[in-house]
């Protein structure tokens, strides 16, 4: 089993692949101008922060917090999700997260594509 095998398998079982949904309002001359972007993020739930790390260090990026008892890794930054649709992309086994991750990686895609920069 190659290092990206057993990291397709160990999102395939423990990772999310979900998004923030953010709202900034700018005030402009005559009215109040209000941006709505969803942003994809990994999150990683382990009672071991051990493969966590080991996730993070693959990926590239990440951070790893203390929640409770258990651990997760938060992969935000968007070249760090770049990185993930990148290493696991036609790895993962699971029919239900295959399809959450085509689903996200299009999330992944139009988030590349989006300036940055708001006017």
């Amino acid at each position: 089993m190659s290092e990206l095998d057993w990291l397709a398998g160990f999102l395939d079982a423990c990772g999310c692949f979900t998004k923030n949904k953010l709202k900034i309002v700018r005030k402009t001359e005559n009215r109040l101008k209000i941006y709505r972007y969803q942003n994809p993020v990994l999150f990683v739930v382990n009672n071991d922060p051990s493969p966590l790390e080991i996730v993070r260090r693959m990926i590239g990026g990440g951070k790893i917090i203390r929640i409770g008892g258990s651990y997760r890794l938060e992969v935000r930054r968007k070249q760090d999700v770049l990185r993930v649709v990148e290493l696991i992309d036609g790895r993962l086994r699971s029919f239900k997260k295959k399809e959450v991750f085509e689903k996200w990686k299009w999330l992944v895609f139009q988030w590349k594509q989006r300036s940055t920069r708001i006017h």
